[in-house]
């Protein structure tokens, strides 16, 4: 038996509707427990659930989706733990067939459906309760998940990538001695390369300094994510809040250097933070682009 139902509707956490929310729990949670349910006392051969990397990794946008399969993810090792052959596969994105195909991350290449078939066959066999399928780009996943390489498993592989000017660590000694513009110009260049990774930028696009991250797709998750590549490349963290709340990649890379310690002239006089300012004009052009918009619809009804 296969439960593979599944329903898109992308939506930010600060724009979600319940609505949207149930459009996508439906399909996929209310019938793993109907399955669940009706074969609580049948002795299966198997039972897969299609889940999806989503609930691994997360994905831009799709909060609910990998809430979704996260609850199939937990169904299948509790019915495992009570000795029933169920299997929740977290699958990648697919290159031609299925609602994977539609889940573009920059960390993955597609699966062709023979290869997926492959490892369905090699699976159903097994004794794993939950299981990722998925062809992982480890260049792109260390970047956008710098925690990735200090696991078990991944930190052989990654010892193995080649090294280049992007992955070396960035020398903070020397950056608290540059003058502040190029300290920041810098620290902006590296944030643009790691950031773009998070939020799903692949070759050589760049992530728009002045754009606030949350028009760009961020998200709370992504928001924790960005927190801790910072942490591991700079050895400071920058508040969660202020990315939430309109800071594009200029104002967080303005917000480090002052962090690690690097003079600014003119200096601050007022009581207000340099994060207080930060935070006001993130959220000024915010407000600003809000306001452009209605413009446009009044005039463009």
């Amino acid at each position: 038996m296969i439960h593979s139902a599944a329903v898109l509707d992308d939506e930010l956490v600060t724009a979600m509707s319940r609505d949207a929310l149930a459009r996508v729990w439906r399909p996929k949670v209310m019938g793993a427990v109907r399955l669940d349910e009706a074969t609580a006392d049948s002795a299966l051969d198997w039972l897969v659930l299609f889940s999806s990397v989503a609930s691994l990794l997360g994905s831009p946008g799709q909060g609910a989706y990998a809430a979704a399969n996260a609850y199939l993810d937990a169904l299948a090792e509790r019915r495992r733990a009570e000795g029933a052959r169920v299997t929740s596969i977290c699958w990648g994105q697919w290159s031609e067939v299925g609602l994977a195909r539609s889940l573009e991350m920059s960390v993955l290449d597609p699966i062709a459906p023979d290869e997926g078939m492959e490892a369905l066959d090699a699976l159903l066999g097994g004794g794993r309760a939950r299981v990722g399928v998925a062809r992982l780009r480890l260049d792109r996943a260390a970047a956008a998940f710098p925690e990735l390489v200090g696991l078990g498993y991944f930190t052989h592989l990654a010892a193995e990538l080649d090294p280049d000017e992007d992955t070396e660590a960035i020398d903070l000694d020397r950056l608290r001695t540059m003058p502040f513009a190029e300290a920041h110009r810098l620290v902006l260049e590296r944030l643009q390369k790691r950031i773009g990774a998070v939020l799903g930028y692949s070759g050589t696009a760049v992530v728009p300094a002045e754009r606030a991250l949350t028009e760009l797709g961020l998200d709370s998750l992504m928001a924790v994510r960005i927190r801790n590549t910072v942490r591991s490349e700079f050895g400071v963290e920058p508040p969660v809040a202020l990315l939430l709340q309109g800071a594009g990649l200029d104002d967080l890379a303005t917000d480090l250097v002052r962090r690690l310690g690097v003079t600014e002239a003119p200096v601050h006089t007022s009581d207000a933070t340099p994060a207080d300012g930060l935070r006001g004009r993130a959220q000024q052009r915010v407000a600003a682009r809000r306001r452009a918009s209605v413009r446009r619809k009044v005039d463009h009804p």
